[in-house]
């Protein structure tokens, strides 16, 4: 039976932590981070280009997903097949299937999970509360339940890595002790949380005997999107930009303070009872918390107004307005507003989650579906104690959240401000020395003041080798176990304790046990998006050469005469500074590989707008142009059907009976504000063709089932001219949106206009 939200059953519980490696907890670094990328996407490409430079990710550590469906929406079992069954392929093939504790995502993909089939499959019946959709963070986080078609992740309580208030239920955090489910009431107003612990995915977090239908025990991993780029979101700099500052604020142990906002409103008034013991603890560590209630010295009660040194927010409101609140957010905040649709993008009244993250957040939140005045559904505000005591922002939020399936998580998962971090270094180890046979390293590491250091690990290529501890003080590595030419090494050195963080140095290891090489004659510093990148060198006896960007394959060529010769497509690479290999095989299994190859991929030539924007008014005196697009709806048989639209977005005008089309040709111009790569996204079932400026556009992914199509164009700012047809539609609506170096917009209102072609 599922545990339900309105308090039928009681919990059955004891206090232990059930970990069997009691003795290693976690912290979270580039070594334990998987970030998936959708491979269709220019826009999540470029964030993936700069988090990968920004984190260090090793090689493996990188899965680049192809053909996930359009929309801000998957269906469960889609979820299942698309984005979970590769993650778990991947994670097993590259040996990391007990080493990834976070998934971060990526831009460009959808952010909510549809699991009604899953609840009809279980015979629940429909309940306002729990809602029919979860987030893609929650619903990862809650993967292995998922995988296995369970629903017991709709408990309350269902997350056990969450701490709990100590020696009291959960129940006691709740706003629904009262005589309704709106009245807040405030049971220990002093109550204190349990302390943070590090996360590890293979640990089994559990809270004794649980509560009928949920296993006593539970693995999850870690889930953050790194930026949405959809509607109302992110543009790409926006997000490259809070992604650089949050891993700027790593080890800076700001002076900032956690502001409280307090007002009336039931957003509010479900987690203020939680403030006094928040700001107890905060000041306890020597830091800086604030309540402000609306109404007093000139606070509103929604957002801080002319505070300077935001490093931590708890809000409740459906609306702000940050940008006049003259108020700054410090690097590596968390900013967050418990309310109905923060994270559901498509709703539009209430202010998103990405206006926090626009002003300079490290990471915020908001709930994809209405999740009701449920405190469990949101971050605690004791979230900002633990994120004090050093835990990753990943942590800090899954720390505080009490049942996380409703809750999308974005902004940089491995923010640690107030982590301490060790000084490790390796003595001795020469970047441009060849090794060979066994390596005998002895790290040299520096704690931070009273962090002791428990143990070290030793990393090659994003494999973990072997681990030691500090008393021995020797890590072995045998270099005849790996291809001759460039690896890159990692020791790591995690501290003792309940958060584990975790320090590390990283080195370039030349390998030369079997005299194989490979060369590359020459690199461009720099070449531009849709260019050809052309690559050659030699690999003397080698078979095949390969071209990758951390694992995947972006060419693959032979040998001949030992000379090779390589081309790659730079829109499989986007925008950014990336980083190269290539690797050579032999027929013996051998291989070699090169040093890192540095690239920037820049913007290339942009198409320029119309010499003149369409016209808003008539002629002198004469009428206003109407706006909107021109549709022609094209029948076998028929006269073809013409009809004018204020854009592409809504329903289709009923005389077009555009679902019985054989072909919709859309005509008219839109306008971008700022130059750059964008990506335009066609949601409609049938096969779409666009033309720009009179030329053919070719797109960069088409759903296998004809539902979406999307293209990337590298425009200028102004109008531009575009013949979008699709033949076949099969639907009543056709839905473009641009986005990119702008925050997204549909093509809709004033930002189309006819336009003659």
């Amino acid at each position: 039976m599922l545990f339900g939200y309105r308090g039928r059953n009681l919990l059955r519980m004891c206090w232990g932590l059930l970990a069997p490696w009691a003795a290693a907890n976690a912290g979270g670094g580039p070594e334990t981070t998987l970030l998936v990328v959708n491979a269709d996407s220019p826009a999540s490409l470029q964030v993936a280009n700069t988090w990968i430079r920004l984190r260090d990710l090793p090689e493996r550590h990188v899965l680049w997903l192809e053909g996930l469906p359009p929309g801000d929406t998957i269906d469960v079992e889609a979820f299942r097949r698309r984005v979970l069954a590769p993650i778990n392929a991947h994670l097993g093939a590259a040996g990391l299937a007990q080493e990834i504790d976070l998934v971060a995502y990526a831009a460009g993909f959808p952010y909510a999970v549809d699991f009604s089939s899953d609840e009809r499959a279980h015979g629940l019946g429909r309940d306002k509360l729990r809602g029919e959709g979860g987030s893609l963070t929650g619903m990862s986080f809650f993967a292995r339940k998922v995988e296995e078609g369970r629903v017991d992740y709709l408990s309350p309580y269902a997350n056990h890595y969450a701490r709990w208030p100590t020696g009291a239920p959960p129940m006691m955090l709740t706003s629904r002790a009262g005589r309704s489910r709106d009245e807040v009431v405030a049971p220990l107003q002093r109550l204190r949380m349990e302390s943070a612990r590090g996360f590890r995915s293979r640990y089994l977090w559990g809270r004794g005997p649980g509560v009928e239908g949920m296993a006593e025990t539970d693995s999850y991993r870690l889930a953050v999107m790194l930026g949405y780029s959809g509607l109302r979101g992110n543009s790409a700099p926006e997000i490259v930009a809070y992604l650089s500052r949050a891993a700027e604020s790593d080890g800076t142990r700001p002076t900032g303070t956690v502001y409280l906002m307090q007002n009336r409103d039931i957003r509010s008034r479900t987690r203020q009872h939680l403030f006094e013991s928040t700001v107890g603890e905060l000041r306890s560590r020597g830091l800086r918390a604030e309540v402000l209630p609306g109404g007093q010295r000139g606070q509103n009660g929604r957002e801080p107004r002319g505070k300077t040194d935001v490093i931590g927010l708890v809000a409740g409101t459906k609306t702000f307005d940050w940008a006049s609140s003259k108020s700054v957010l410090l690097p590596g905040a968390i900013a967050e507003s418990f309310t109905s649709y923060g994270g559901h993008f498509g709703h539009f009244p209430q202010t998103k989650l990405s206006e926090f993250l626009r002003h300079g957040a490290a990471g915020s939140s908001g709930a994809v579906r209405e999740p009701y005045a449920l405190v469990e559904k949101f971050p605690l505000p004791q979230m900002h104690v633990h994120y004090a005591d050093g835990v990753s922002l990943a942590e800090a939020f899954y720390l505080s959240v009490l049942s996380p399936y409703q809750l999308l998580v974005v902004g940089d998962p491995l923010a640690r401000p107030f982590a301490r971090f060790a000084d490790v270094s390796l003595p001795g180890l020469d970047d441009a020395e060849a090794v060979r046979g066994e390596l005998r390293l002895r790290p040299d590491v520096r704690q931070a003041p009273g962090r002791p250091i428990e143990r070290l690990e030793l990393w090659v290529d994003g494999r973990l080798i072997t681990t030691g501890s500090m008393a021995d003080g020797e890590l072995l590595l045998d270099t005849r176990t790996l291809a001759d030419g460039e690896h890159d090494l990692r020791v790591v050195a995690v501290e003792a304790g309940a958060i584990e963080t975790r320090s590390y140095v990283r080195k370039a290891l030349r390998v030369d046990n079997r005299g194989r090489a490979i060369a590359v004659a020459s690199l461009p510093s720099m070449v531009r998006w849709g260019e050809t990148l052309e690559l050659a060198g030699t690999a003397a006896g080698a078979r095949t050469v390969r071209v990758q960007q951390l694992g995947r394959v972006l060419a693959e060529v032979a040998v001949r005469d030992g000379r090779w010769s390589a081309a790659v497509a730079t829109e499989r690479i986007s925008l950014g500074e990336v980083t190269l290999m290539v690797v050579a095989d032999w027929a013996d299994g051998s291989q070699a590989r090169s040093a890192p190859l540095a690239l920037e991929v820049g913007l290339p030539a942009l198409i320029a707008p119309m010499g003149d924007p369409p016209a808003a008014t008539g002629a002198a005196g004469g009428p206003k142009e109407p706006g909107g697009l021109d549709v022609v709806a094209e029948h076998v048989g028929e006269a073809p059907v013409r009809s004018r639209i204020e854009g592409l977005w809504k329903r289709l005008p009923r005389e077009l009976r555009a679902s019985r089309a054989s072909r919709l040709v859309v005509t008219g111009a839109f306008e971008t504000r700022a130059e750059g790569l964008y990506e335009l996204d066609v949601e409609v079932r049938g096969d779409v063709g666009l033309q720009l400026a009179g030329l053919p556009v070719r797109p960069v992914y088409a759903a296998p089932d004809a539902s979406g199509t999307r293209f990337a164009l590298p425009l200028a700012a102004g109008w531009h001219r575009f013949e979008l047809a699709v033949s076949n539609p099969r639907s009543h609506a056709v839905r473009a949106s641009l986005s990119g170096p702008e925050v997204a917009f549909a093509l809709d209102g004033d930002r189309v206009r006819r336009s003659p072609l």
